[in-house]
């Protein structure tokens, strides 16, 4: 019994570091988040976007920001440069042409 107090203490204390360095789930939003695309006028939807990744979206327009988090659009296909319109949830854009959107909370 004497042996086995410090093996468990030692299994604890790395399971404790794991659990301490071990990254966070990514988070997500809720809802749907749907555009089209030109030529075709071909509809598209992302349901429930991780929060902070960059979705392309090549002659994206018609957004419908139906999610609990803003839709920031931009005009490059790599959520680069300046974005150009952020849709906060519940929001619709028929006009705004953009290349890519990522989630924020």
């Amino acid at each position: 019994m004497r042996h086995r107090a410090p093996l468990l203490l030692g299994s604890l204390t790395a399971m404790a570091a794991l659990t301490l360095t071990s990254p966070a789930p990514a988070q997500a939003a809720t809802g749907v988040f749907t555009y089209r695309t030109q030529p075709g006028n071909i509809p598209h939807a992302l349901r429930n976007p991780v929060d902070s990744t960059c979705y392309v979206a090549p002659g994206g327009s018609n957004a419908s920001n139906d999610t609990n988090r803003d839709a920031t659009l931009y005009a490059s296909n790599t959520c680069t440069g300046a974005p150009i319109k952020t849709l906060q949830p519940g929001q619709h854009d028929d006009s705004t042409r953009f290349g890519s959107v990522k989630f924020v909370r």
